[in-house]
């Protein structure tokens, strides 16, 4: 799902995309979500997020866009990798979680 943008880096869980003047990070595991808003900072390096919302109400980041102006790869490149990290450590664990129960259910 590029939007037509260039994937640069990509695995299971993230891509990282050159979208001409922005550097796009994707959630894969939450890219079929609806996306609710866009949110943004108004800091020194300014940066935009797509979210969308969960059953609970929550609001998740899918997409971040980094100005390449602002940022330089290495940093987004960073978030990527950081990202990629937290979701292969959060299915590691529901993976470990789902044996743990199928073992409690089958013996």
């Amino acid at each position: 799902m590029s939007w037509g943008w260039n994937p640069v880096k990509e695995n299971d869980f993230a891509v990282l995309y050159d979208a001409g003047d922005f550097w796009v990070v994707e959630d894969k595991t939450r890219r079929h979500m609806p996306i609710k808003f866009q949110g943004h900072t108004w800091t020194v390096l300014n940066m935009y997020v797509d979210f969308a919302e969960d059953e609970e109400g929550m609001w998740l980041p899918v997409r971040s866009y980094y100005p390449k102006a602002q940022f330089k790869y290495q940093q987004v490149l960073s978030a990527y990798r950081s990202l990629t990290a937290k979701r292969r450590r959060q299915f590691r664990e529901l993976k470990r979680a789902m044996k743990a129960k199928e073992s409690e259910l089958y013996g």
